[in-house]
């Protein structure tokens, strides 16, 4: 790959065992002296040995991604002469590869003794099959299993091109960029061609687990039909709609399934039962599946599916919507982890029953026939999808129904809707008042789509029944449930709907002051926000500091509610709102009216949803709606105002809101879209990119089990995928991490006695360590007065003995024994709650303590092991009492923003 300079010498790496200045031929005629002095089955075992890396990878079926202009090509294996044939054809490729052509290696003798191949070469024995001779040391065992890069290298070849690709991805290099990184790596080797062209450093890559497939569909906009083709057949109007693109990607699901549950410590993790209030401990899963049968534990495998348009370019209409799945049984960290694309559109919208007609195809195969997971016992897994979660924009197209801005847009009930003006404008929308109405069915559902079929066949011009427009291709799907299976979407029905909404079009919308006949007359709406309010508001706002779990510090509504996403709307509705609404002194009609909401999300969010939190939290909600008009406007009851009437169907049927909300799926979206690097063919780089991710993970997981590998390559391999180290960190435990230079200190008498007593009266020593942040369980603390963070405050935690405290110090003490023990405690002041109240409901007997406590600071020192630590909590002012605060514990323990 390099051409090295004549002049350039190459020295071995240990000056104690090798001699310096030995060109390369001296090596090599080394090496075949020392190869022709051993016996023949050393011999072999160095050929065997050299022959692995190559000749066992590329017998394995992979794929090759080229570059962006490249076509894909796939290898694939058949019967035992297929292989044979193949592998010679393989060995002609790597002699190819490594030796340039035949000329070259003919007459390529030309070179100097310090950088060239000379005679030498000819005479030297080369095994069949190797792709480089590498010089051996005398003394280096031929049987050992880890052939090293080059004398005094730590890395084998394949540990070496894990790195690099893991690199590579991390960072999102494309291939050209991965070519010369290649050759910056080459040039500080002291041997030519270990990795090669980047061609040939494809075949060291580690398979991808499945080959991505073309679906092509009409050119016709008002079409776009499902297109097949006989495989391998080629005609002009295949060439047309490769040429214009009228194609989408699929990936096969069972394969990646496969290689998902190979990961044993993955497959453990599996359960059909759960105490918490994930989907399943659903009432459609554990009724509705479970008891009736339709479900087996060990045998059977539910999954949630999610699309939803991703904008590529923000001067461009080329839109991408993947098709994600994760599986239910996995626990939620897990399944957020292994999310699964199964398919990629690429352009406009697409037409939903030609995108989702080879997906469903796959699963009713997977429902009827299953597929065997190898091992000891053959495993038979079916699989089913029985929830979708996706936003009000792609359901009714799944659905086959109307858009929620026509009559009976609703996906749950057959609420007819209105049109009404709104606004000042003259403009018109549609909304929903008053109560749900008649819930939609899945056999109500199919009714009305058989007679719309018929009807049209008749020769009726129908535009739609009750809003049902099309015959859906989900309605094939076993097991699910074309009305039930949807779920009204937290992040896009709540967050970005009703929050968004009251905040900017009622609350701090300038239209909502209007100006009266005489030139002083002015007037504003009750519920306004002034700008005199709304500056105290953002003062109020940005004074408080979230845990490191909030990923983004609060911002000013002011100058930057336009740019506020998702999370930022979660954190306001229930952390922030009720404090800040209170502290400037809000009409306590619309904070009591705003607590409903407050309240009913927070019900749905809690890990363990019990029956009580189930049914209050549907009042609350049920309430809030009801109510809006005549606390605002009929101009509030749009569509997401509507759905919060049927989320609490949705928690009881497929559990808590975390559980199966668009969260995920949308920083997923976010993964695939940093996937490409140029404007050209996003999708295939898309795909290319996935493939690698998805080889890389069982090769790098086995890599970081095998006691063999090397640490630095360990190290390295955490590094690049964590992006953040630290060098002073102690490892106390599996679960506790200390980090920081600790400061030694002796203990108080105090802090000793509670420390003695928190261990169960061991005697202690009077010195100790104190450190300043640490990490238990993946949660990072810091103390109270740690001076490096000005914006967090990790320090406030809820113990499991349901008490308060701010973290002072972590200490980590000695025993005062023959043979010492280390221990470590963690010190905190307490939070004793004041029994205040910051809003409540009297007519439904609910309050604000259900998520939030208020609390002020005692002199009185607590001290726990970590195990106590229990949830983080976000601590506020008290409105108009600067001596209390508001401690919220965080809604739950897995979503994160």
């Amino acid at each position: 790959m390099n051409n090295r300079p004549s002049t350039y010498k190459k020295y071995n790496i240990d000056l104690n065992e090798f001699k310096p200045a030995r060109t390369l031929n001296d090596q090599l005629l080394r090496r075949a002296r020392e190869v022709e002095a051993r016996p023949p089955n050393v011999e072999d075992a160095v050929n065997d040995d050299d022959n692995n890396s190559d000749r066992s990878r590329s017998s394995l079926s992979s794929l090759s991604v080229s570059d962006d202009q490249d076509s894909q090509s796939v290898r694939s294996e058949s019967s035992a002469a297929d292989n044979a044939e193949s592998d010679h054809e393989l060995q002609r490729e790597a002699d190819t590869d490594d030796g340039g052509s035949e000329n070259d290696e003919a007459g390529g003798n030309n070179c100097d003794d310090d950088g060239g191949r000379d005679g030498a070469m000819e005479n030297f024995d080369e095994p069949h099959g190797q792709d480089e001779v590498a010089p051996v040391p005398p003394d280096e065992d031929p049987e050992d299993p880890r052939r090293v890069i080059y004398p005094g290298c730590p890395l084998t070849k394949s540990e070496g091109t894990l790195l690099i690709m893991t690199f590579a991805l991390r960072f999102g290099l494309s291939d050209v960029a991965i070519e010369n990184l290649l050759r910056v790596i080459e040039a500080h080797l002291p041997f030519d061609n270990v990795y090669g062209s980047l061609h040939k450093f494809k075949k060291h890559m580690p398979p991808a687990p499945v080959n991505p497939e073309r679906e092509y569909y009409c050119l016709r906009t008002d079409c776009r039909r499902l297109l097949r083709f006989e495989e391998g057949e080629v005609n002009k109007v295949k060439k047309t709609l490769d040429i214009q693109q009228n194609y989408f990607s699929t990936l096969k699901l069972k394969p990646q399934l496969l290689s998902l549950l190979e990961n044993r410590e993955l497959f453990g993790s599996l359960r059909w039962e759960d105490s918490e209030s994930d989907v399943v401990n659903g009432r459609f899963y554990r009724e509705g599946l479970l008891e009736r049968g339709f479900v087996r534990r060990n045998h059977s495998l539910t999954l949630q599916l999610n699309t939803d348009g991703v904008q590529v370019f923000e001067t461009s209409q080329i839109q991408m919507w993947p098709i994600l799945v994760q599986i239910n049984e996995l626990p939620y960290k897990e399944r957020k982890e292994n999310t699964i694309l199964c398919g990629l559109w690429h352009g406009s919208k697409p037409n939903m029953n030609t995108f989702l007609t080879p997906f469903v195809e796959e699963l009713r195969s997977l429902h009827n026939d299953g597929f065997q997971l190898p091992g000891g016992e053959p495993i038979l897994f079916k699989v089913h999808v029985i929830l979708c979660t996706v936003d009000s924009a792609a359901r009714p197209t799944m659905q086959g129904l109307k858009q929620f801005s026509g009559y009976y847009g609703c996906s749950f009930c057959l609420h007819p809707g209105e049109q009404l003006h709104v606004g000042d404008r003259g403009g018109q929308s549609h909304l929903y008042r008053g109560d749900k109405q008649q819930a939609r069915t899945q056999l109500g559902h199919a009714a009305t789509t058989r007679q719309l079929l018929q009807r049209r066949q008749n020769g009726e011009v129908v535009p739609d029944i009750d809003g049902v427009q099309e015959a859906a291709v989900l309605l094939q799907l076993p097991l699910f449930n074309i009305i039930q299976s949807f779920v009204p979407d937290y992040l896009h029905a709540v967050l970005l709907g009703t929050v968004k909404t009251v905040m900017c079009q009622f609350w701090l919308d300038s239209r909502r002051v209007w100006v009266g006949p005489g030139p002083d007359d002015k007037a504003q709406h009750p519920y306004y926000i002034n700008p005199a309010m709304l500056e105290q508001l953002d003062n109020l706002l940005v004074s408080i500091r979230p845990p490191s779990e909030v990923t983004r510090v609060p911002r000013r509504l002011k100058s930057s509610r336009c740019l506020y996403r998702g999370h930022e709307w979660k954190q306001w509705l229930l952390y922030y709102s009720l404090p800040c609404l209170k502290g400037t002194n809000f009409p306590a009609k619309f904070v009591n009216h705003w607590f409903l909401l407050v309240y009913g999300i927070s019900c749905f969010l809690n890990e363990n949803i019990s029956a009580e939190d189930l049914e209050k939290g549907k009042l609350a909600l049920r309430k809030f709606v009801l109510t809006a008009e005549d606390v605002y406007s009929y101009e509030i009851m749009k569509f997401n105002t509507h759905l919060l009437l049927h989320i609490p169907k949705s928690v009881e049927c497929f559990g808590g809101l975390w559980a199966w909300s668009t969260f995920t799926f949308e920083s997923y979206n976010g993964l695939l879209g940093d996937m490409y690097s140029s404007s050209q063919s996003t999708h295939l780089q898309i795909c290319k990119t996935y493939l690698r991710y998805q080889g890389l993970k069982p090769e790098t997981k086995a890599t970081m089990e095998n006691v063999h590998a090397p640490l630095c390559l360990k190290d390295t391999l955490n590094s690049i995928r964590s992006g953040k180290t630290s060098k002073l960190a102690f490892e106390a435990n599996r679960n506790l991490t200390l980090f920081g230079f600790p400061s030694q200190q002796a203990l108080t008498v105090h802090h000793q006695n509670l420390i003695e007593i928190c261990l169960g009266h061991i005697p202690l020593k009077t010195v100790a360590k104190f450190y300043k942040r640490f990490i238990y369980k993946h949660v990072l603390y810091h103390v109270e007065d740690n001076q490096l963070l000005k914006q967090r405050f990790n320090s406030v935690v809820r113990t499991e003995d349901n008490d308060f405290i701010i973290i002072t110090h972590m200490v980590k003490v000695e025993t005062n024994e023959e043979n010492p023990r280390d221990f470590c405690v963690v010190l905190g002041d307490e939070l004793r709650p004041t029994g205040d109240t910051l809003c409540s409901d009297r007519d439904l007997g609910i309050s604000s303590d259900k998520f939030v406590t208020i609390v002020e600071r005692t002199q009185r020192c607590i001290a726990i092991k970590p195990q106590s630590l229990g949830r983080k909590c976000v601590l506020t002012f008290y409105p108009h009492n600067g001596a209390k605060f508001c401690c919220f514990p965080l809604a739950n323990k897995y979503e994160r923003d």
